[in-house]
């Protein structure tokens, strides 16, 4: 051998074939590799076709002992080498030795021998408890990928942005909603729709409005083949509150309206009091008070009786915005105070940062400057945990002014 690749492939020859098919198994699951995940891949492969009694399927713990034995020699022949402490218990964890030997074995691999090893990986990382699965994810959606099963592997993905979305991780959540979706097929309608709901919102909280609305009008097009008019008025409602942020109020009220009048066919309660808020908003900053107030109360009248707490506290923010414009200082701070005690009992950031938002606008009028100010450094830490770039603007302008 003359080259470092050439000497490993040689050695790698030498080995017995159990070694090499160890070897070859944990190159499927990857750089670092447990020796669980080996003996569920040894498993599908050498015994499922196998017909045992019952008490012969399991009787002992001889398969694990015996791969114990193989690992350890292939450590004593520097192509492995085990690492300190493990995410799973009792599993012990392992890595390739030497860079680019993971690689050289996976390339040497049978195309048919991949794809039922990287299945049965997938499924051994899925059989894991949830906040332990939560963690390799990504992991899995490859596997599936790899495995030929697109539609799995785009669930997980979608299942990965979903979770990254939640923890404000706004840029990992776009790449992963992104991939899920290359990942379904066409009539795969009702899984892209969701997905196509949540990237929305997320290209709208990071400001790229164009994408936002490229998502939402996709997701407006499978709504219309499916006859889903719940989501149909999902779509219209955050078209319409984007062109309601960039000031296209005519554009905006057209969007806002057809929901409304979808969500009222589909009898989606939660949906109509969506569309009363936001259409509330929109004539609060047309300057349409009276309007404002009776769409506002009316969403928060059905948020309450359907016990919808997040939902009440937007629609106490709408109101408590429309009293401010009337000059009702007193009755808008009320409001604010009440959708902050809501928020933070919920966890719900956004809601929170908003609230403190609105409570530091009633102190600037009141001139109480240094608590205004105080509230607005609060809030704008938050918008800038949870990736709000608008609500950012919002609240630099305030601390400017």
């Amino acid at each position: 051998p003359v080259t470092i690749d050439e000497a490993l492939r040689a050695r790698r020859q030498r080995l017995d074939k159990r070694s090499r098919a160890i070897l070859e198994r944990a190159a499927v699951i990857g750089e670092v590799f447990w020796d669980e995940a080996v003996l569920a891949l040894t498993r599908g492969s050498e015994g499922a076709q196998e017909k045992k009694e019952p008490a012969q399927i399991w009787p002992d713990d001889s398969e694990t002992m015996t791969l114990e034995a193989t690992l350890k020699r292939l450590e004593e022949a520097e192509f492995v080498v085990p690492l300190e402490g493990s995410e799973f218990s009792r599993v012990r964890e392992y890595a390739f030795r030497h860079a680019g030997l993971r690689d050289q074995i996976y390339a040497d691999i049978a195309p048919k021998s991949l794809e039922l090893n990287h299945r049965l990986a997938a499924q051994w990382f899925d059989a894991k408890e949830p906040a332990l699965r939560a963690q390799f994810l990504e992991q899995i959606a490859d596997h599936w990928e790899r495995a030929g099963d697109r539609k799995r592997a785009a669930v997980v993905l979608i299942e990965a942005a979903g979770l990254a979305k939640a923890r404000s991780v706004n840029q990992k959540a776009i790449k992963l909603y992104e991939r899920g979706l290359l990942s379904l097929s066409d009539d795969d309608r009702l899984l892209r729709m969701e997905a196509l709901h949540d990237l929305g919102s997320v290209y709208e909280l990071t400001g790229d409005l164009e994408s936002a609305m490229e998502r939402l009008t996709d997701m407006l097009r499978d709504s219309w083949v499916l006859v889903e008019r719940g989501k149909a008025g999902a779509a219209l409602n955050k078209l319409g509150r984007i062109h309601r942020s960039r000031g296209d109020y005519p554009a905006a009220r057209a969007y806002l309206q057809r929901g409304l009048q979808l969500f009222r066919a589909a009898d989606d309660i939660r949906g109509v009091a969506s569309s009363l808020d936001d259409l509330g908003n929109l004539y609060w900053l047309l300057g349409h008070y009276q309007r404002a107030l009776d769409h506002s109360a009316e969403a928060l009248e059905i948020r309450r009786s359907v016990s919808d707490r997040r939902g009440e506290s937007i629609a106490l923010l709408n109101i408590g915005h429309i009293e401010m414009a009337r000059g009702f200082l007193s009755e808008a701070d009320a409001c604010y105070r009440e959708a902050l005690d809501i928020a933070r009992s919920l966890g719900d950031r956004d809601a929170e940062c908003k609230a403190l938002n609105s409570i530091g606008s009633v102190l600037h009028t009141h001139g109480s400057m240094q608590e205004a100010i105080d509230l607005w450094r609060s809030a704008l830490t938050i918008a800038e945990e949870v990736g709000d770039r608008r609500l950012e603007s919002f609240l630099l302008n305030n601390l400017g002014e």
